[in-house]
């Protein structure tokens, strides 16, 4: 069989398993936003780990309790941009890349 051929029909057979999952009423989807926002609080972790600093130590670079870098990491759609900055400034990271995760000012 030329690989054209076996390409074609494993496209073929991923597509109809994905349209098989499409109309199972038992999937379970999640909104882009809300998977983006949680990707946002693990990023923001994974650059203060990465910079070698605990929840705390980054608390008293930013001059906030321990508690609000921890409610940040679980919910970052509550944070504002001026913090975000702030936190990105703190790792020395671009906020353009943090960002790029986080959620918007709402």
């Amino acid at each position: 069989m030329p690989i054209e051929e076996y390409e074609r029909l494993l496209s073929a057979a991923e597509a109809q398993e994905l349209a098989v999952r499409l109309d199972d009423p038992k999937t379970n989807w999640v909104k882009a936003e809300d998977a983006a926002l949680e990707i946002a609080g693990s990023w923001i972790a994974k650059a203060r780990k990465r910079a070698g600093l605990t929840q705390k130590q980054l608390a008293a670079r930013l001059r906030v309790p321990q508690s609000q870098i921890s409610r940040i990491e679980k919910h970052p759609e509550r944070s504002t941009i001026k913090t975000m900055k702030r936190i990105a400034a703190a790792l020395g990271v671009d906020i353009a890349t943090l960002m790029s995760f986080a959620a918007r000012e709402k």
